[in-house]
């Protein structure tokens, strides 16, 4: 979903005669952006545009790199899942002068980025909160497992988790955006009763049946 949304954004944002040449970022290498890239790839198909994916297998010097090289071939549109957006700022406003650019996934609230297309993360570790209630109906030890608390999805998620469970909630969400600039992609919640519902259409995006 984060894939094609973004893409279809950014075809929208398109001027010109000939197809939009887009890109989507990755923050990384990782099962979940295979799916992610289905869905970019479906919109290259649906929109009639070209669609490159970049994935940085190197961290944020690896990302900064790769966002470089698509502002020298001039690409009409970048989708990025900011790695550490505290600190890629300048990065991604220099992006910002030069191409239409869009953040996914993970937001950069203080960058000149057109919009973010995602989830509201701090609802989403609300919601995963709710589960770990269920699981530990008495009460309990709990460890968060976090992959970069740099990133800001990872920010929201571990906080809304922690409020959830100790019976606090902001009037806000993680996500503090007009709509016009919030293209949300609902969280869902994944529970014993349908993964295996979830898994046959993971495969099926796969294309793996």
């Amino acid at each position: 979903m984060y894939g094609y949304k973004s893409m279809e954004y950014l075809a929208n944002l398109h001027e010109g005669d000939a197809p939009a040449r887009l890109a989507y970022v990755t923050n990384g290498v990782a099962p979940f952006w295979t799916i992610a890239e289905k869905g970019a790839l479906q919109a290259e198909s649906d929109l009639n545009v070209s669609v490159e994916v970049v994935m940085p297998s190197g961290g944020i010097t690896d990302q900064k790199d790769k966002i470089e090289d698509l502002l020298t071939k001039k690409v009409d549109g970048i989708a990025v899942s900011p790695i550490d957006a505290d600190n890629q700022t300048e990065l991604l406003n220099k992006a910002a002068e030069r191409t239409n650019l869009v953040t996914h996934d993970s937001d950069a609230p203080a960058s000149n980025r057109i919009c973010y297309v995602g989830m509201d993360n701090y609802e989403a570790g609300l919601m995963c909160a709710e589960l770990v209630k269920k699981a530990l109906p008495e009460g309990g030890k709990v460890m968060i497992f976090v992959g970069r608390m740099e990133q800001d999805n990872a920010k929201h998620r571990r906080q809304g988790l922690i409020d959830g469970l100790i019976g606090k909630k902001r009037e806000k969400g993680g996500v503090d955006l007009p709509e016009e600039k919030f293209i949300h992609v609902p969280a869902q919640t994944i529970e014993k009763g349908n993964v295996d519902e979830f898994w046959s259409t993971l495969k099926q995006r796969l294309g793996k049946e």
